[in-house]
């Protein structure tokens, strides 16, 4: 039998299909890291090693993985061991506490509001942090490696932003994959400006030296502080749940949830924790002055 035609695995009409925006965000990723892109096809890393373009791989339908869940909500879990690596971030620490307090009321309301037990998809508000950047550190070298790049980033930051207060608003509710992800964003100000430009810097910093983000390439940055998130939670799934109701956080999406001082950035490890409840920490850089409370 002959082998199709690279053709017809991206036509339309096709089992298989790949969108053109996803072939670019791949192709441009290709350009930018090619040895890291080749390390997921040679370790089986993720979705990449399964698209249809590729040839020699082996496939899977595109809208499931192994677990029967939308390949975009594998777990962290599930993406860490798919890794063979740690998933690391780089985060301004805890919120404030009015925020804590608050995001716990509205997360209690929501759930005592849902006929169904949707608890597992509840973020636990000692885990609370602004992602500024994701990565897979895949040794020690490497994390060695992202705590002395994060030192470097330190005294930048400090002149940049030492006298300065970077304090971010949080009110209401939005969402992410018509509410597969439901959060409080920041509200645009002078404050949010400075934190979008603090991300910025440590990714470059980062990337200049070896360390690339596999969440931000060709990305734009959406801080926000997550209240409830579909994971790998089958149970709800094999009930055909997904998403939160738009109902269960309507009656939130102009709650105020508070201030949060951004003075710290930290290398956290996500696959663990504390025994606070916040993940493990492997390195912290800090200027200005302490969070609001």
């Amino acid at each position: 039998m002959r082998p199709k035609s690279t053709n017809s695995l991206v036509n339309p009409a096709a089992k298989y299909y790949l969108p053109v925006t996803l072939q670019n965000k791949i192709k441009a990723k290709v350009s930018e890291n090619p040895n890291y892109f080749i390390q997921q096809i040679l370790t089986g890393a993720n979705c990449y090693t399964r698209l249809p373009f590729l040839p020699g791989l082996k496939m899977a339908q595109a809208d499931t993985n192994k677990s029967g869940c939308p390949e975009e909500l594998k777990s962290k879990e599930e993406e860490e061991k798919s890794h063979g690596s740690e998933t690391n971030t780089l985060s301004a620490p805890k919120s404030a506490n009015k925020i804590h307090s608050t995001a716990k009321e509205v997360q209690e309301k929501v759930l005592e509001a849902s006929e169904v037990d949707i608890s597992s998809t509840r973020i636990e508000p000692a885990t609370f942090h602004i992602t500024l950047m994701v990565m897979h550190l895949e040794d020690e070298a490497a994390v060695k490696r992202a705590e002395e790049t994060l030192e470097k980033i330190g005294p930048i930051l400090a002149s940049k932003f030492g006298d300065t207060d970077v304090t971010v608003e949080f009110k209401g509710l939005s969402v992410f994959g018509g509410g597969r992800v439901v959060f409080t964003p920041p509200q645009p100000s002078a404050g949010l400006d400075s934190l979008k430009s603090i991300a910025e810097e440590a990714a470059m910093v980062m990337k200049e030296n070896g360390i690339h983000s596999t969440d931000r390439e060709n990305k734009v940055f959406h801080p926000h502080l997550t209240l409830f998130k579909f994971k790998d939670d089958k149970h709800l799934f094999k009930q055909g749940i997904r998403k939160i109701k738009e109902s269960l956080y309507a009656p939130f999406k102009e709650e105020h949830f508070g201030f949060q001082k951004i003075s710290s950035i930290q290398l956290c490890q996500m696959g663990e924790k504390r025994e606070d409840g916040y993940y493990a920490v492997n390195k912290e850089i800090t200027w200005g002055r302490k969070e609001l409370s």
